[in-house]
């Protein structure tokens, strides 16, 4: 992490990945093949491409970027996706956070600034 806005821009990705699939979870479980409408599909895509933005080499699935309009998921493969996703997000909370004690606190580049940051020992996102 470079600055605070990369710590606010993380965690506003991170949290939105967890409740797309959350959400999307839901759906899956009552109709795991049906395909992803055209709204939850661009908000999908959108997310995923900042994550690839953010996570650079570090990719979540190797070879994938985003679906596309041309290659709709269902709601499984969204999930599968997301669980990945989620995962390497978790990955990269726990490269750039630093312990002290029992506390937990961002790694900022050139400064000696204390963000507190939840422990990564924790995943956010209920299995």
């Amino acid at each position: 992490m470079k600055t605070l806005r990369d710590v606010e821009c993380f965690e506003k990705l991170e949290s939105q990945i967890h409740s797309t699939r959350r959400e999307i979870a839901e759906l899956s479980k009552k109709k795991p093949n049906d395909p992803l409408n055209t709204f939850k599909l661009k908000y999908l895509d959108s997310a995923l491409a900042n994550c690839n933005t953010l996570l650079g080499s570090d990719s979540a699935l190797e070879g994938f970027t985003t679906f596309g309009e041309d290659q709709v998921p269902t709601n499984s493969d969204a999930v599968f996706v997301l669980a990945h996703y989620c995962d390497a997000l978790h990955r990269y909370r726990k490269a750039n956070t630093r312990y002290e004690g029992n506390s937990c606190y961002w790694r900022l580049s050139g400064t000696k600034e204390s963000i507190s940051a939840p422990n990564p020992m924790y995943k956010m996102y209920k299995e």
